[in-house]
C-alpha cells in the first residue's frame, strides 16, 4: 500500500483522473515509518474516499471467486455485512467435504525484532493437524 505523500506524487505527473482499486476491509498502509500512524498515515486513501470523505463514486465487487462458500459465509457476515456471493459455478468447483471451524487463540504473541510468533497457537495447529491425519481428515 502507498501513503497519502506517494499517491499525490504520482498524481502530480499530469493525471487528470485516478482509480483506485483495493479493499478497505483489508490490511492498512503499511510504512517503515515509525510516527506515520501519528501523523494521519494510518487510514488508506481508499479507505476515506469509501467512508464518504471525498466526492468520488465507489463501487463495491461482491461476487468472490477464491474461497470456499462457507469460508467466504464466515468472512462476509463477520466484515462484509454478509454482503459477499459466491457464484454457483464456482461453489460447485470448490467441494469441502470437512466439517469448517473457527478456532480463536487469546494467547499473547512474541516478538523477536520485526517478526512475531504465538508459541500456543503454533503448539494448537500442530496438534489439530496430527489429529486429522490420525483420523483419515476427518
Amino acid at each position: 500500500a502507498m501513503l497519502d505523500p506517494d499517491e499525490v506524487a504520482a498524481l502530480g505527473h499530469g493525471a487528470e483522473a485516478c482509480v483506485l482499486v483495493g479493499d478497505p476491509s483489508q490490511l492498512p498502509p503499511f510504512s517503515k515509518w515509525r510516527d506515520a500512524r501519528r501523523a494521519g498515515y494510518g487510514v488508506s486513501l481508499l479507505e476515506r474516499v469509501v467512508a464518504g470523505r471525498a466526492a468520488a463514486p465507489v463501487f463495491r465487487l461482491e461476487d468472490q471467486y477464491r474461497m470456499h462458500p462457507r469460508i467466504c459465509a464466515a468472512i462476509s457476515d463477520a466484515f462484509y455485512g454478509g454482503a459477499l456471493r459466491t457464484p454457483a459455478a464456482v461453489a460447485a468447483a470448490r467441494p469441502l467435504d470437512a466439517p469448517l471451524h473457527f478456532v480463536d487463540f487469546r494467547h499473547a504473541e512474541t516478538r523477536d525484532g520485526a517478526s512475531l510468533s504465538n508459541a500456543f497457537e503454533a503448539t494448537a495447529v500442530v496438534a489439530v493437524v496430527k489429529a486429522l491425519r490420525d483420523h483419515g481428515g476427518h
